[in-house]
């Protein structure tokens, strides 16, 4: 049986991508910086988690408002 791939569970999908993009990074910051290696993870792997995120609610917020004028479009038909 196929599964049908939903609006929320790609949103749920390319969070975790992003999450697990953002943990790589980290790991490439910490090794690539010898001084301060902890503090490099956290700002390197924020920024890339935040970045991802901040574009995946970027979409939702245009998705649903696609959505809602095209509900509004048809009521007032």
């Amino acid at each position: 049986m196929t599964r049908r791939v939903t609006f929320k569970r790609s949103v749920a999908q390319a969070m975790a991508l992003f999450a697990v993009l953002g943990l790589f990074w980290a790991l490439v910051g910490a090794r690539l910086d010898q001084d301060h290696p902890l503090r490099t993870m956290v700002v390197v792997g924020c920024s890339v988690i935040g970045a991802g995120w901040l574009l995946l609610a970027v979409v939702v917020v245009v998705r649903l408002r696609r959505l809602r004028a095209s509900r509004d479009a048809v009521s007032e038909r």
